[in-house]
């Protein structure tokens, strides 16, 4: 996975100037204690896209009406898809200056960025994630 100029070779919440590791491995390990840190990004977010990995399977998150729930009582809308549609979801409203959040699944594990890797990307600018 791309943002912008940086290879994350791990799962990344991507918010619209900045984007952080996100340290979950796997479907099953996407849960309301790895995502519920969102709710107290100041401006909220109005949408949440988690991108499961290759593909989504519903019946595989037995977790996801839990977190539905949790963001709904918070005002904030949740959308569950592949990786790569999460991707192409983020970037269009992202360019639309909407107040949107990506939590995404690796699709290939490769070497791990460094801390000093994951920043603010560029300030004034909008992150572009690519697959």
């Amino acid at each position: 996975m791309q943002v912008n100029d940086k290879v994350a070779g791990q799962s990344v919440v991507v918010l619209q100037n900045s984007f952080y590791l996100w340290n979950v491995g796997k479907m099953a390990d996407i849960n309301l204690a790895s995502l519920s840190p969102l709710v107290l990004l100041q401006p909220t977010i109005e949408l949440l896209v988690i991108g499961t990995g290759q593909t989504f399977e519903p019946a595989d998150l037995p977790q996801r009406a839990e977190i539905d729930a949790f963001f709904c009582e918070q005002g904030v809308g949740v959308e569950w898809s592949s990786t790569p549609a999460a991707c192409a979801t983020f970037n269009v409203l992202n360019t639309e200056d909407r107040l949107v959040a990506a939590a995404l699944l690796t699709l290939e594990p490769s070497i791990p960025l460094s801390f000093s890797d994951v920043r603010t990307s560029r300030p004034g600018f909008d992150n572009e994630l690519k697959t």
